[in-house]
C-alpha cells in the first residue's frame, strides 16, 4: 500500500506481524492499496523489543525538541534529529509518559535513496498502532518535504472558485475561524491547521495540499495558491498587499521544520524564497464575520 500526500507517493511496507492487525488507518482518503505507479519514498516499519543507545560522537549535527511547548498533546515526549557525515539521518523519539501504546520510535532516513526505516517499541499493554503517531508524522514530513520542493506550514487555506488563499499567523489568531468564514460564503476548506506548500517549478506555480489529520476523516484536496495573508485580529477590516523580500522571512517563520544545519538551511531558505516569488502577500486585519470575505474579493486578492 502507499500514501499519496502532496503529489508524493510514499510506499509503506509492514512486517509480517499479527500486531499490525490492530493498526488503525488514520490516513483515510490518503491511503491506497497496491503499488504506486511512481515510488518517491519507501517506508518500512517493524517492531523491536528495545533500541540501542545513541552515541552522539557518531553524528556531526544534532537538534533536539520536546512536547513541552505543545500543551494540547495528551502525552509527553522528546526527540532528536541526528545527521551522519554522509548525510544519513536518525530521528529518535522517546515517549516519557501517558502514551497509550508506545515507549519509543526510531526512524532512519537515507536522503540519497529516499529509503526510510522505522522501528517501534511498544508498551506491553499496547493494542493499537498508528503509522505516523505524533510527533513522528511531523518529523517525517519536515525531513522529507523540502527535498521535493515542498514545505510544511502552520496555516489554513481555502479554494474560492479555484482560487487559493492561505491564512497564517501565530496560534490563536484566527486561522480556523477565517477558514470557517470562507466556507460559509461558499469556499472549500483545504485544511484549517496544517498544510503543505509545493512549488511546481515547470509552471512556476505553488500548490497547497492538505495532510491527514487525526481528528476527522478527510480526502486529498489541493488548490493553486494565489495569495498568502498574514492575519491579525483588528477592530476593523484592513487588507493591503505586501511587497519586498521580508515576506519570504515572514513566511519561513510560520513553517514547521527542523532544518537548522547551516548547509541545509541555505537550501531550505532558497526554496522558501523561490515559493515566495510565485505568490502574492497581503496584510489582513479582520473582524470574525463574513464582511472580510467581501473585502478580500473586492480587493482582487
Amino acid at each position: 500500500m502507499y500514501l499519496g500526500i502532496a503529489g508524493i507517493n510514499i510506499s509503506v511496507l509492514l512486517t509480517e506481524d499479527e500486531r499490525w492487525n490492530a493498526f488503525r488507518r488514520d490516513f483515510h482518503g490518503f491511503m491506497h492499496e497496491g503499488v504506486a505507479e511512481r515510488e518517491d519514498v519507501r517506508v518500512r516499519y517493524r517492531f523491536e523489543e528495545t533500541l540501542p543507545e545513541i552515541d552522539a560522537k557518531d553524528y556531526v549535527w544534532t537538534c533536539k525538541g520536546s512536547s513541552e511547548s505543545l500543551p494540547e498533546v495528551p502525552y509527553d515526549y522528546s526527540w532528536t534529529v541526528n545527521i551522519e557525515r554522509e548525510g544519513k539521518e536518525l530521528i529518535d523519539i522517546k515517549y516519557l509518559s501517558k502514551h497509550p501504546f508506545l515507549k519509543a520510535v526510531r526512524m532512519w532516513i537515507d536522503p540519497r535513496t529516499m529509503d526510510v526505516d522505522i522501528a517501534l517499541v511498544l508498551l506491553s499493554e499496547g493494542k493499537s498502532h498508528d503509522l505516523m503517531i505524533m510527533p513522528l508524522f511531523m518529523l517525517f514530513l519536515s525531513r522529507i518535504l523540502w527535498r521535493f520542493d515542498a514545505i510544511l506550514i502552520h496555516s489554513s487555506a481555502i479554494s474560492d472558485g479555484g482560487r487559493g488563499r492561505l491564512f497564517t499567523a501565530v496560534s490563536g489568531t484566527g486561522k480556523s475561524t477565517m477558514a470557517g468564514i470562507w466556507e460559509r460564503c461558499g469556499a472549500t476548506i483545504i485544511n484549517d491547521d496544517m498544510l503543505i506548500m509545493r512549488l511546481h517549478r515547470a509552471s512556476n506555480k505553488t500548490w497547497v495540499f492538505n495532510i491527514p489529520m487525526p481528528y476527522y476523516v478527510d480526502v486529498q484536496k489541493a488548490v493553486c495558491l494565489d495569495t498568502v495573508f498574514f492575519i491579525r485580529q483588528c477592530k476593523q477590516n484592513e487588507v493591503g498587499e505586501l511587497r519586498g523580500a521580508l515576506n519570504a522571512m515572514k513566511l519561513m517563520s510560520h513553517t514547521a521544520h527542523q532544518t537548522f544545519q547551516p548547509e541545509y538551511l541555505k537550501l531550505y531558505l532558497k526554496l522558501v524564497t523561490d515559493i515566495s516569488k510565485t505568490i502574492r502577500f497581503a496584510d489582513c486585519g479582520f473582524l470574525p464575520d463574513e464582511r472580510i470575505v467581501d473585502d478580500i474579493r473586492k480587493a482582487g486578492m
